[in-house]
């Protein structure tokens, strides 16, 4: 760990060497002065700092250029050290798991939507350690579905932004019984995914027929 202690408001985070233990701090802009580096591994020099947006200023994500494979946690606060990113692979870069130690009661999701700096922060409560981050593909970046493990009967839907009432939820169909697939008014453009357990606004529509959600 790397205090940035009372140097200032306009530090950010780099490295010298080919160790990766010697960092140095550069400019981080206007996210205060008590941010420290989390790091693990090997990440060389092509590291960057991301904000999270506009829902505060207190957590941000470093990245090994545009792999996504090796992220890491800067954390400012109260937080603790054994927050660490997981990533989850094949879903792309901008979507990662975070997780408080190995107790796997505190889960995070930190995702970021289709303008790159718009971080939210979604607490999925205490529910343990068997949780994973599952992805559709084509119907963007902005959706995910949570899923405990391979049960599949205790969905829960991540999503970003309002909605609206003109959303309606159908099948998908093909990924399993436990899917839902919300689609925005008739034009078909904008579809969302659903989970059985989430509560989602939804508006039954001639086209679709709407599938009850249970809770899981």
């Amino acid at each position: 760990l790397c205090s940035l202690g009372d140097i200032g408001t306009d530090w950010q985070l780099c490295r010298r060497g080919d160790i990766g233990t010697d960092w140095q701090l550069c400019s981080l802009g206007d996210i205060g002065t008590d941010w420290q580096l989390c790091r693990r591994g090997d990440i060389g020099t092509d590291w960057q700092l991301c904000r999270r947006g506009d829902i505060g200023t207190d957590w941000q994500l470093c990245r090994r250029g545009d792999i996504g494979t090796d992220w890491q946690l800067c954390r400012r606060g109260d937080i603790g050290t054994d927050w660490q990113l997981c990533s989850l692979g094949d879903i792309g870069t901008d979507w990662q798991l975070c997780r408080r130690g190995d107790i796997g009661t505190d889960w995070q999701l930190c995702r970021r939507g289709d303008i790159g700096t718009d971080w939210q922060l979604c607490s999925l409560g205490d529910i343990g350690t068997d949780w994973q981050l599952c992805r559709r593909g084509d119907i963007g970046t902005d959706w995910q579905l949570c899923r405990r493990g391979d049960i599949g009967t205790d969905w829960q839907l991540c999503r970003r932004g309002d909605i609206g009432t003109d959303w309606q939820l159908c099948r998908r169909g093909d990924i399993g019984t436990d899917w839902q697939l919300c689609r925005r008014g008739d034009i078909g453009t904008d579809w969302q995914l659903c989970g059985r357990g989430c509560m989602c606004i939804c508006q039954h529509s001639p086209q679709y027929k709407q599938t009850a959600v249970s809770p899981g």
